[in-house]
């Protein structure tokens, strides 16, 4: 297959992250720097464990380990 670098992971990152920016402006709501960057971390974690099926997969997937995935889910509610 065809590998990923670091730098386009980031660039998808970065485009993702102005989307939800200009959605959250769009919409009208109003937030801190610090709850929009939760929200996104949290869309992250709960995207790659649906893609990964597993915490362990979604853990490799986004290079932190299974207890800081388990950790964030269960601040989100999960």
């Amino acid at each position: 297959g065809e590998s990923i670098s670091s730098f386009q992971v980031e660039m998808c990152l970065k485009e993702d992250s102005f989307k939800y920016i200009e959605s959250t402006v769009e919409k009208g709501v109003t937030t801190s720097l610090a709850s929009m960057m939760e929200e996104y971390e949290k869309e992250i974690i709960l995207q790659a464990v649906e893609e990964c099926g597993t915490l362990s997969g979604a853990a490799n997937k986004l290079n932190v380990d299974k207890s800081t995935i388990s950790r964030k889910l269960k601040k989100y509610g999960y």
